[in-house]
């Protein structure tokens, strides 16, 4: 009658004589406040707010990269075929290690590479196994390939709830710091655009060795691995001069201008950006 109305407000105003031939006494009130009206429970349902730290008691049990958090960022628009798209982030929930990998394009194949590499190097590198994979319910990660990829190790597939951005927030946050770097980084150093993952990268190396808010250490020192050693970074951007090796003329110049970008992956040695 009262077009589903709140009770307490239908009630106040019955008191103060706001609907004529309607009074208080005419209506049982003593379950009203109780009572479920299933039409205002369809018509005006909310979600439950994201309770924070909810998920902290389920991985509690977990030792040092056995519970991952991952995800991908991207497109980045404009840029060269030879460029990457998107990265992909992985962070380990014991220590807060995190990596990220270059991406071209989102197709299942890219994907799985990406975690069989990374499964691979804990496996190897830490004597670990995984086995729990968070992400979110993006068809990226939904897909059949994925899903019989992580069901053959007896890995489980954690999805965020349903609507839920905030479930996923370790690596959200990730993501949203390493660009806040990258863009920064650009400026900085006035590299172009397609470097943005070099600085992604760079920005990973430097916070995987300061500490960590949630563990008062660093990623590093958690993982067991030895602390960086600053005597082999340069800063981002930073000019320098790499050696010809393939001169073709005694008279040649031997140093090419360049711009450090960040430690290789695959050497001793570092990545520099040589714009001849």
């Amino acid at each position: 009658m009262l077009g589903h109305a709140n009770f307490r407000s239908i009630q106040k105003s019955l008191k103060k004589n706001a609907v004529t031939y309607l009074k208080e006494s005419d209506i049982e009130w003593s379950n009203a406040s109780t009572y479920q009206c299933p039409d205002c429970l369809i018509g005006k349902s909310t979600k439950h707010r994201h309770v924070k730290g909810s998920r902290l008691k389920y991985q509690e049990s977990y030792e040092p990269f056995q519970y991952l958090h991952t995800d991908i960022f991207g497109p980045v628009h404009h840029l060269p075929k030879s460029a990457p798209s998107y990265f992909i982030s992985v962070t380990d929930e014991k220590t807060r290690f995190q990596w990220v990998y270059p991406l071209h394009d989102r197709r299942e194949e890219s994907i799985l590479n990406v975690f069989t590499s990374i499964l691979a190097f804990i496996k190897n590198q830490f004597n670990a196994r995984v086995l729990v994979i968070q992400m979110d319910r993006g068809s990226k990660y939904t897909n059949n390939t994925l899903h019989k990829f992580f069901t053959n190790r007896g890995i489980t597939a954690c999805y965020t709830t349903t609507a839920d951005s905030r479930a996923h927030g370790v690596n959200e946050r990730l993501n949203r710091a390493l660009l806040n770097d990258c863009r920064t980084l650009l400026h900085c150093s006035g590299l172009p655009n397609p470097l943005w993952f070099s600085a992604a990268e760079f920005s990973t190396i430097i916070r995987n060795s300061l500490d960590s808010p949630k563990n008062n250490k660093s990623a590093r020192r958690h993982a067991g691995v030895a602390g960086l050693d600053i005597t082999t970074i340069l800063p981002f951007g930073q000019p320098v001069i790499a050696n010809n090796h393939n001169h073709d003329s005694k008279i040649h110049p031997r140093g090419i201008p360049g711009y450090a970008l960040h430690p290789s992956r695959n050497s001793y040695g570092y990545i520099i950006y040589l714009p001849s």
